[in-house]
């Protein structure tokens, strides 16, 4: 309703701001539903604020820049094995994860921007204790997985030719958190599956490596729990979905699709769908969109937002002549690749257009 559309255009407002400006705006009437409950969840859990940058800076320093250099970047088992040892004497523990301006002390090798602790606070992993250090090196130490051979075919492709994303996350990060995963599933041969690698970019970019093994955790058991399972039995939910939603928004476009060339999303939305919308370059800009996934649901990036960019472009798609002109004759107009491409829409765009189509 009304209320509701007032709510999200504050909230979109306040986002922006927030990352813009590296705060919170200070009158709450401003921020609107998302930043109140976000700004709530951090107060009680990571108590934002509440001390001095003096008491901060005796925190920072319980580590000397030896131990916390042997903690960033660390790549290899047996320094990760080093580091756990290191949390059994009682430093790098649990509790020494955050300090009250946000500082991460968990991590290894960057600190949680904003987006990462906002996004933790939408996932519940706010409060003291939420990301346990010592428990996902213990993960980690167990090695590869059962699937450590998809995994690895994965990762080394996973936004390769992002430099920022590739500085941050090096495959073997994503690696370490992908068989992490899977053994904490039970190490079952199929527990990994294809584009998981992609939607755990965007914790990756945001957040250290624990605190992203913990956020894509309760990302996927919590927004998306059938997303990769049953042979991507939530996945083919989404494409039932944006099919229903596109008879319903664009039924020319619909037609075109459905009945003149027998496309079903599966042939043509696959990637994006599968991946929330993720796999759209580039990924600094993209995460705009996980904004939202993570405050409001799964279905706004596996279904609205490639919504909007179908209805978006609707007179292109249906111009089967246009397109045989700039693409060459195929024996049906396929345009998986654009659509990976974003079909020429921007992140904010995207969240404006889907924001109206949502009210429909």
């Amino acid at each position: 309703g009304g209320s509701s559309s007032m709510r999200y255009a504050r909230m979109v407002r306040t986002l922006r701001e927030m990352i813009a400006n590296k705060g919170l705006p200070r009158n709450a009437n401003e921020r609107g539903f998302f930043v109140a409950t976000a700004e709530a969840r951090l107060q009680s859990g990571e108590k934002r604020g509440e001390k001095s940058g003096a008491e901060s800076g005796d925190k920072s320093g319980e580590k000397s820049g030896a131990e916390s250099g042997e903690e960033i970047g660390e790549e290899s088992g047996e320094k990760s094995s080093t580091i756990a040892q290191k949390n059994e004497s009682g430093k790098g523990d649990d509790n020494d994860e955050s300090s009250s301006d946000g500082t991460q002390r968990g991590g290894f090798h960057s600190v949680c921007s904003l987006r990462g602790l906002v996004w933790k606070a939408l996932l519940g992993l706010a409060r003291p204790g939420a990301v346990r250090v010592s428990e996902y090196l213990a993960l980690v130490g167990r090695g590869p997985s059962s699937d450590a051979d998809k995994i690895a075919i994965d990762v080394v492709r996973t936004f390769n030719s992002n430099a920022e994303f590739i500085s941050s996350a090096p495959p073997n990060a994503l690696a370490r958190v992908l068989n992490a995963y899977t053994h904490a599933r039970g190490n079952a041969k199929g527990c990994y599956v294809q584009s998981m690698s992609l939607l755990l970019a965007p914790f990756m970019l945001s957040m250290p490596e624990a605190d992203a093994y913990f956020a894509f955790s309760a990302f996927l058991e919590t927004h998306a729990p059938r997303y990769v399972r049953e042979q991507y039995a939530g996945v083919h939910d989404g494409f039932r979905l944006l099919e229903a939603a596109l008879e319903q928004t664009d039924r020319e476009l619909y037609v075109h699709l459905t009945d003149a060339h027998e496309m079903s999303p599966e042939l043509y939305a696959f990637s994006i769908v599968s991946t929330l919308n993720v796999v759209v370059p580039p990924l600094q800009d993209t995460v705009k969109l996980w904004d939202i996934v993570i405050a409001f649901g799964a279905h706004w990036g596996g279904v609205l937002f490639t919504l909007a960019r179908l209805v978006n472009s609707s007179a292109l798609l249906r111009d089967d002549d246009a397109r045989r002109a700039t693409l060459g004759a195929r024996a049906k107009p396929l345009f998986t690749r654009e659509l990976e491409a974003g079909l020429n829409m921007s992140a904010d765009a995207a969240i404006a257009s889907a924001a109206r189509l949502a009210q429909r």
